[in-house]
């Protein structure tokens, strides 16, 4: 059983101070057994060191879009629980 639920959000995962220090928590949580995930409306080169946390990559195109966080909130719930929304 994990120990508690973390999810970071950033707007990619391209080098950066918040994307790097991100990245370090997600493994320190991953070591402590939690889970962990992160999302990310871009990828990048740093989803090669994620070493096995799950990562979600939802493309945003608009400054104010509900189907957007309908979408982010499906995929992070189908992610994180493994459920399947219908």
């Amino acid at each position: 059983m994990k120990d508690g639920r973390v999810l970071h959000f950033l707007g990619d995962l391209n080098p950066g101070g918040a994307e790097m220090v991100a990245i370090s928590l997600a493994q320190a949580f991953k070591s402590l057994n939690w889970e962990v995930a992160i999302c990310s409306r871009q990828g990048g080169s740093l989803a090669q060191e994620l070493d096995g946390i799950p990562s979600i990559v939802i493309p945003k195109t608009h400054l104010l879009d509900i189907g957007y966080l309908l979408k982010l909130l499906v995929d992070i719930t189908v992610k994180l629980t493994g459920l399947c929304i219908q």
